[in-house]
């Protein structure tokens, strides 16, 4: 047991790296992303689970133990056929000199074009965000990071309080301040990054403030380290990253406010490594829990949702019915009952592919990293083969944070992602300003 454990790890390792060109944290990519993602959200935990470590709260919901061993071979058939599917779409790509490509990428200089341009639109930008951000916190009713700070309210009905029973306009909050303003940070940072000039640093340093205000507006503790996290992408794609040392301040700055959202916002006293609570067990441990949880659930105690998942829009295929129904939510209301009762439980996400399942059983199993692995690898193909400007690696970034959150979020995201689609016009819109106002300059 103990040895297929290994050598599974040791092959998925091995497929990744040939998938990725490389696994070096100084040049990490999408397809190296997903490795990491995968290999500490998923893999690791999994194997535990399957080599008898099973004293996690949610690994004891599972009713039928035949479960484990099918979840962890649903989970390994979908670790190792994700790098296999990338393998042969990044040969017909590029014949096998995808690495070479992305190195050259990281090592090209980043072309700055039109500064004060682009910005004067994240200027606008940025006030639209402000104007988002005031309109969210009237409707919650305070400005929950400070909550953080008297400690006078249930953290656990309040989060789910202002995800689910949001009074307000969802499209204002969930894009022009919870997508619009982090975004509008990263594009600050890299050109000010590239330009060192004083009012992207000014620009940055007022952005920064509001993601944080934004990262923090529902009382989750990891949005904020991801969002710092993400920097540290941006260094390797403007080519700044030249050894190892650059990652330690990121991995101590990550650290530290885990620890202090843990140890001295949430008052955890519990053993940091615990696998049981804790941050390390909800790394390692929760989010393939879930896992097991959507394949002991279906079709036993729940039917599959047969397509139902999808967003409406995929009615004509699915037929008529009740969509958007993630499968996350129903393994919370099967397992969770007391807790959805009471207003404290969200959802149970989890690897893509456990949404596949909950909706396709077996079939949606062995289609999943198929088509996951097509869309990653081509994302990355054409992103290395694209300009290097701020907004292209900023672009690039913002589908690896939509990617990363649908890996650990839902099969679904894949094919239509209200975000993904904002990103894309947004990029767009703005080039086209700067060329509409370049052609009006030369007349």
């Amino acid at each position: 047991m103990y040895f297929i454990g290994i050598i599974f790890i040791v092959i998925y390792i091995l497929l990744f790296k040939r998938a990725a060109g490389t696994l070096s944290l100084t040049k990490l990519n999408i397809i190296s992303f997903s490795f990491y993602s995968i290999l500490f959200f998923q893999l690791i935990g999994g194997t535990l689970v399957f080599w008898g470590i099973r004293e996690h709260y949610l690994i004891e919901k599972i009713t039928d133990m035949n479960t484990i061993p099918k979840t962890y071979f649903i989970l390994i058939y979908t670790a190792l056929m994700l790098p296999i599917v990338i393998i042969l779409v990044n040969y017909l790509f590029f014949r096998n000199t995808t690495s070479l490509v992305y190195k050259r990428y990281i090592e090209k200089e980043t072309m700055v074009f039109h500064s004060n341009k682009v910005f004067i639109i994240m200027l606008f930008l940025t006030l639209v965000g402000i104007c988002a951000l005031i309109y969210t916190f009237a409707y919650i009713g305070y400005i929950p990071i400070l909550k953080y700070i008297t400690r006078d309210i249930n953290f656990a009905v309040e989060r789910i309080n202002i995800g689910r029973n949001f009074a307000g306009n969802e499209y204002i909050r969930n894009i022009l301040m919870l997508f619009l303003i982090p975004l509008i940070s990263y594009v600050a940072y890299v050109y000010m990054r590239l330009t060192n000039e004083i009012k992207w640093k000014l620009l940055f340093a007022l952005v920064f403030v509001l993601s944080i205000l934004t990262k923090t507006y529902d009382f989750s503790k990891a949005p904020v380290v991801y969002y710092l996290g993400y920097f540290y992408l941006l260094e390797v794609w403007m080519g700044k990253v030249k050894n190892i040392k650059r990652i330690l301040p990121f991995i101590v700055i990550g650290g530290i406010v885990m620890l202090f959202f843990y140890r001295v916002i949430s008052g955890y006293e519990g053993n940091i490594l615990s696998l049981t609570s804790g941050p390390l067990s909800r790394i390692i441990m929760t989010q393939v829990a879930t896992l097991f949880l959507h394949v002991d659930a279906f079709p036993l105690t729940v039917n599959y949702l047969q397509g139902h998942s999808f967003h409406r829009i995929f009615s004509f295929i699915f037929g008529p019915g009740e969509y958007g129904i993630r499968s996350g939510r129903v393994v919370m209301e099967t397992y969770a009952k007391s807790s959805v009762a009471n207003g404290t439980a969200g959802v149970m996400s989890t690897l893509f592919v456990g949404e596949a399942y909950a909706n396709f059983g077996l079939a949606g199993v062995f289609f999943a990293p198929i088509i996951v692995g097509i869309i990653i690898s081509v994302v990355h193909c054409v992103f290395i083969k694209s300009p290097k400007t701020p907004l292209t690696i900023c672009l690039m970034l913002e589908i690896v944070i939509l990617f990363t959150n649908s890996l650990q979020g839902g099969f679904t995201d894949f094919f239509y992602n209200a975000n993904l689609i904002i990103s894309l016009l947004l990029f767009f819109i703005i080039n086209l300003c700067i060329r509409l106002s370049a052609s009006k300059g030369h007349r």
